[in-house]
């Protein structure tokens, strides 16, 4: 049997586990308030039943709780495992595209090097084949030796025929005024004159 101390103790533990209602009759084991049950004179069976049936809805709404939390960190963990899969997905997609640039930019940078050594090899060919300014200059110094030569030749030769090539250029331009004058004459002459 239960002793006084214990269902003074059961009766605080429906006083503050249990709302207070008005001072009428209780239509259930749940509604009953400490007070009530007090004054009702309540065998300990009953008071037992009112506690068990409060405890069984207290499991009950911490079960509902429990399953809430557990959906709740179930749906967070689908969650973040489609965000980590995407991200992952999203990575293999950025860092395959960042080895296909830097595939392309070795590629483009290798046809850049292969075109400046290409530039390289004509620079030296032009070098190997083209003339140095000192044989150059060596070879205009002869050409230019030649040609004053062949002016001071040119020079000395032609001082007698300057005057014969004088003479005879002034009797071709006497003979070209003469044969103008005369053909100018013959073409402005009266057509009197002519017809006879």
């Amino acid at each position: 049997m239960l002793t006084k101390v214990k269902i003074a103790g059961l009766a605080l533990l429906l006083l503050f586990s249990a709302p207070t209602s008005a001072q009428e009759p209780p239509s259930s084991l749940r509604d009953l308030t400490v007070r009530q049950a007090l004054t009702n004179e309540m065998t300990v069976r009953e008071l037992f039943a009112i506690l068990n049936e409060r405890e069984k809805a207290s499991n009950q709404r911490f079960d509902g709780q429990e399953k809430a939390v557990a959906n709740a960190l179930s749906a967070l963990e689908k969650s973040t495992a489609n965000a980590l899969a995407a991200l992952d997905k999203n990575n293999a997609v950025a860092l395959t595209a960042a080895k296909e640039a830097v595939t392309k930019a070795e590629v483009a940078a290798e046809k850049r090097f292969d075109s400046v050594n290409e530039f390289r090899g004509q620079l030296k060919d032009q070098q190997n084949t083209l003339a140095s300014k000192a044989e150059v200059d060596t070879r205009f110094r002869f050409i230019e030796d030649k040609i004053n030569s062949i002016e001071a030749r040119l020079n000395r030769t032609t001082g007698g025929f300057d005057a014969a090539n004088w003479i005879w250029l002034a009797l071709m331009a006497i003979a070209g005024v003469v044969i103008v004058g005369a053909q100018f004459f013959r073409n402005t002459r009266p057509a009197e004159v002519k017809g006879r």
